[in-house]
């Protein structure tokens, strides 16, 4: 099968990286070994791009190629006379370890099962992500097409990459989610490999793995195929490398993953580099002692070149199209216009309340209205536009939406792990390695909430935060089992009991419904197709029957779309089999800067536009289904 074939290039690679120590570190060599994975798939997927060769063949070869590489390496290897080790996945360190083991794997392993029986179903995978790659794909390119959204053009492509190859590889979106799931995967074993790298007994890192498991918010995105677990992945990865390098002699080995880790992020969601940015001036300081100036300013430049080489096809499309390497009016959008403290206080505060969905009103309720005292004594307006966007303040309700779950008890958690950490420190119980990493992991926090606007949404961009103050919590739990017997695993069970509704429960992906928190349909027993709509239930239908038009037809159809605003796009690029080939699907109308690659020669058999006020507005085409005045499908006169 096509698809094993990227999981035996990441083995390959993680045997490979495992080698490059004489005593090999097998977690920390599995975030390695992503990273390197991470880097192969910009790489050979722009190539294929270049070529449009993004096809089932294409993809198969160029996965084939590493395979191959790694193969040759390891008879290289062994001809050689090396010793060759092999990644220990499982060594048995006692009772409660197996134990935690044991729950961890169960859990994890919950998201990867969602995510295969639903399809990708989000509003925002549905309208922009899912989109996208169904056009990539039907390209065979990542090339700009007409698009009535330029988001789907000029948007990071760093999650699509990962997507797009399974999408090719499966002939579906069965694997859509999969990369999320790897992600979360990666960002569980780059916590616990943190919190080794500080010391945590084989319990401790456990528990730190058990912390990062059960962040609500990283559940619930872990069974969909958004950016956040991806570019969260990247920013923790490299923070593992930046505390790696002083265990591992191999410097220019570790370097260069430190760069391809924060170019990664910055094609996935470049925003989150404010997370890497305090940890990167860190790294750069720590080799300013230990090699000249020269040596370090040049390491500093081939970081760049290589975070170029890995952005270099979507920077190279974009000025293509748009004459700039990045949409600066959708980056500035997101910064705040005005920094002072009384935002800083502001944006701290909103923030927090983001996490602040009780299961009692009463108690959110007061919150809001202490936050927004707060504002009045400062005399500022708590929905100020220039710190704000995209909604009102408010504490969203309790819910397991992938979108807008908050993170309440963990980030309680948080604050006393912190205080702990702070208060062994002063008491010389704690090395100065912890207490840099927490004032770095707090940094980075402070650097977001003062350049960053609030948004409702804003839970999912602090998945970071969570996923990176886990090694120290897990520390701290591990610090507690051993000074109180277990009381550190039996508070690492209660985060994961919490955690609960978010395993079982996505809002969008519930195993089991439960009203009101989320939609009434099981993914056990919905049809596939019908979870497409498992947030829009009213367009089924709609869809449905456009579907059933265009594949009455014997022979390929060609539909295009014609749409002066967003919609739910992807279902229908599902529902017409397009992947498998018996449709074609494009933009026939554009305003933006994509018009320039509308096909002016193109003879559609259907039309599915939002221009349905008149029979006349396509010569040529006689109305054939209708959705209200939202939608409606134009077919060709025969």
């Amino acid at each position: 099968m096509a698809i094993l074939l990227p999981l035996l290039g990441f083995v390959g690679l993680w045997i490979y990286s495992g080698n490059t120590r004489r005593e090999p570190n097998w977690r920390a060599a599995f975030i390695q070994a992503l990273i390197l994975w991470g880097a192969w798939l910009v790489l050979s997927t722009e190539f294929l791009s270049l070529i449009s060769a993004i096809h089932r063949t294409g993809v198969s070869v160029s996965w084939g190629t590493l395979v191959l590489i790694n193969a040759l390496w390891l008879i290289y290897s062994l001809r050689k006379g090396s010793v060759l080790r092999l990644p220990v996945v499982y060594h048995s360190r006692g009772r409660k370890v197996a134990l935690l083991d044991v729950v961890l794997s169960m859990v994890i392993l919950v998201p990867l099962v969602v995510g295969f029986i639903a399809p990708p179903n989000s509003t925002e995978a549905m309208d922009f992500g899912m989109s996208r790659v169904a056009h990539w794909a039907q390209n065979e390119s990542m090339r700009h097409f007409a698009a009535g959204s330029e988001a789907l053009n000029n948007a990071p492509p760093g999650a699509g990459y990962a997507i797009l190859n399974f999408y090719v590889l499966t002939g579906s979106d069965r694997w859509s989610n999969f990369p999320a799931w790897v992600a979360f995967l990666g960002c569980v074993e780059a916590a616990m490999a943190i919190a080794g790298l500080f010391g945590a007994t084989p319990t401790g890192q456990r528990l730190s793995a058990v912390v990062t498991t059960s962040i609500p918010t990283g559940l619930a995105l872990a069974s969909g195929c958004l950016d956040d677990l991806p570019s969260c992945l990247w920013v923790t990865a490299f923070i593992l490398i930046v505390f790696f390098v002083d265990k591992d002699k191999n410097l220019e080995f570790n370097l260069m993953l430190a760069a391809v880790a924060a170019g990664l992020a910055f094609i996935t969601k470049p925003l989150t580099l404010v997370f890497i940015v305090p940890f990167g001036i860190y790294l750069f300081i720590v080799q300013l002692r230990r090699q000249s100036w020269f040596r370090v300013l040049a390491g500093g430049l081939v970081g760049l070149l290589i975070v170029a080489l890995l952005a270099g096809g979507f920077i190279g499309r974009n000025f293509a199209t748009y004459g700039t390497a990045y949409d600066i009016d959708a980056y500035f959008a997101d910064l705040n216009e005005t920094i002072s403290w009384k935002t800083t206080v502001s944006n701290v505060l909103r923030n927090f309340a983001l996490h602040a969905n009780l299961p009692f009103s009463q108690g959110e309720s007061w919150i809001e209205r202490r936050i927004i005292d707060v504002h009045e004594r400062m005399g500022i307006d708590v929905n100020d536009p220039r710190t704000t966007r995209g909604g009102k303040f408010e504490i969203p309700v309790l819910n397991t939406s992938e979108q807008t779950s908050g993170n309440p008890f963990h980030w309680l958690v948080i604050m006393i792990a912190s205080l702990v950490v702070i208060a062994a420190w002063r008491r010389k119980e704690s090395d100065r390695t912890k207490i840099t990493y927490l004032g770095l992991m707090l940094a980075s926090y402070i650097a977001f909430v003062v350049l960053l606007k609030w948004r409702p949404t804003g839970s999912r961009w602090h998945l970071t935060f969570f996923v990176i103050s886990s090694p120290i919590i897990g520390i701290v739990l591990g610090w507690l089992d051993q000074k109180r017997r277990n009381l550190g695993a039996a508070l690492a069970f209660l985060m994961l009991l919490v955690s609960l509704p978010w395993l079982v429960a996505v809002q969008e992906r519930p195993l089991i419904p439960i009203e009101p928190y989320t939609y009434p349909k099981s993914i056990l027993t919905t049809p596939r197709e019908s979870l497409y709509f498992t947030t829009v239930p009213n367009e089924e239908r709609f869809y449905r029957e456009v579907a059933d038009r265009v594949l009455a037809k014997s022979s390929k159809q060609r539909l295009s779309l014609v749409f002066d605003t967003p919609f739910l796009e992807y279902p229908v690029w599902a529902l017409t089999r397009n992947v498998e080939g018996d449709t074609e699907i494009e933009y026939q109308w554009v305003t933006g800067a994509s018009q320039k690659y509308l096909r002016t020669a193109l003879e559609s058999d259907f039309i599915l536009t939002n221009r349905c006020l008149s029979s006349e507005a396509f010569p040529g085409f006689d109305i054939e289904l209708t959705s209200g005045l939202d939608k409606c499908l134009y077919a060709a006169k025969n």
